[in-house]
């Protein structure tokens, strides 16, 4: 029995150790759930960097009646930057109702037009002080018939209107263009790994490579860098196991 300890203790050891790092690689710091929007602050932009910079974007939004734009192309940061400024709006008294439009959903459902109308109808009789405020993500998926329809029921003194958009719509004024550069990757990844004590972060000519493969698409070098650091454990046999947290 006192012959096998030695044997026991290297065994508790191995495991352990294996285990640890199980733990680091299920925790992949690039995983869908540490980035998609609303889990990671908006890096991007001068602008916004502080909260002057908020009330700024504020003051411009009230200024054009509550109804603005952000655009830009695709994993720059629109949705992102959405999330952070309806989460203001509300903070400043506004009820925003807030709807994803998917691929190809050139509908908005009922359930939308429901809200919309209540929420109007409470800040016509002055249940609600503050301008009601509908947020549509993915503006351009929807038909044209649907967009004349928000626009009309959005009109000046009834209802704001704030819209992510790829391209610029029609006479509504922008309130943001998102372009991140490399210097918005760093500060990402540098809040992704605030709490990452046993990974290193990707370095500075990795970051510039993924970047300028993508375009500055920050979604798809997610992608490329979730699969890097899976990759980084596959000769431990434990990529199996990480890849159960899926990266889309």
């Amino acid at each position: 029995m006192w012959c096998q300890l030695p044997i026991i203790r290297n065994t508790i050891k191995r495991i352990s150790a294996k285990n640890a790092i199980l733990f680091v690689v299920k925790h992949n710091p690039f995983s869908t759930r540490k980035t998609i929007p609303g889990k990671i602050p908006y890096f991007a932009g001068e602008v916004y960097k502080n909260e002057q910079g908020v009330e700024f974007l504020y003051r411009f939004f009230r200024n054009f009646d509550y109804r603005s734009q952000i655009t830009g192309k695709h994993g720059t940061g629109k949705t992102t930057f959405l999330y952070e400024f309806v989460q203001y709006l509300e903070r400043q008294g506004h009820k925003a109702y807030h709807f994803a439009l998917h691929d190809r959903q050139r509908l908005l459902p009922p359930v939308f037009w429901e809200r919309h109308i209540i929420l109007v109808t409470q800040f016509k009789i002055g249940a609600i002080e503050s301008i009601p405020i509908s947020v549509i993500d993915g503006y351009e998926q929807l038909s044209l018939g649907q967009k004349i329809r928000l626009r009309h029921s959005c009109r000046k003194g009834t209802s704001g209107l704030l819209i992510t958009t790829h391209h610029p719509a029609w006479r509504m004024p922008v309130l943001l263009r998102t372009k991140p550069t490399l210097e918005t990757l760093q500060s990402v990844i540098a809040y992704l790994f605030r709490d990452v004590h046993d990974l290193e972060p990707p370095d500075l000519p990795l970051c510039r490579t993924l970047f300028d493969k993508h375009q500055g698409n920050l979604r798809n070098v997610w992608f490329d860098l979730y699969d890097l650091y899976e990759m980084k454990f596959s000769d431990l046999g434990l990529q199996t196991s990480a890849s159960k947290e899926s990266k889309e």
